[in-house]
């Protein structure tokens, strides 16, 4: 009797040990998971802080809204978005092109960017997005 109390001692010793094992692993990936999650977001926030536009001229006439970046980073051509009147307008962007550049997928601080919309621009209030959270109001 006094074999087999300490085999089963010793096999619920190497069980706990297993089950101790499994749960740091467990808990080691999962911090390493919020470590990164949290990485990403204060980079996310850091990237939001340098991005900023101004929307410069509205041309009613000719369908056009000229737009700088003004920030420290440089934003995507593709990111921008449009709201006129309370309305999101991103379909009727006909053409984006960086002036003194033309068409580029960059758009580097200190660029101009015309924007030709095929809908009215005529006492338009007028939002413009890009990248993350950079936005100009005018109108």
């Amino acid at each position: 009797m006094g074999f087999s109390v300490t085999a089963a001692s010793a096999i619920l010793f190497a069980a706990a040990f297993i089950s101790l094992a499994a749960l740091l692993s467990g808990y080691s990936d999962m911090r390493s998971d919020q470590n990164d999650a949290e990485r990403f977001t204060y980079q996310h926030l850091i990237d939001a802080s340098q991005q900023g536009v101004s929307i410069l001229q509205i041309n009613a006439t000719q369908g056009t809204i000229s737009v700088e970046n003004i920030g420290n980073s440089e934003l995507a051509t593709g990111d921008i978005d449009v709201v006129i009147n309370g309305t999101i307008r991103t379909a009727d962007i006909s053409d984006i092109v960086i002036i003194d550049t033309g068409h580029s997928a960059v758009w580097f601080p200190g660029e101009i960017l015309q924007i030709t919309m095929d809908c009215s621009l005529v006492e338009a209030k007028v939002m413009v997005y890009a990248g993350i959270s950079a936005r100009a109001y005018a109108g």
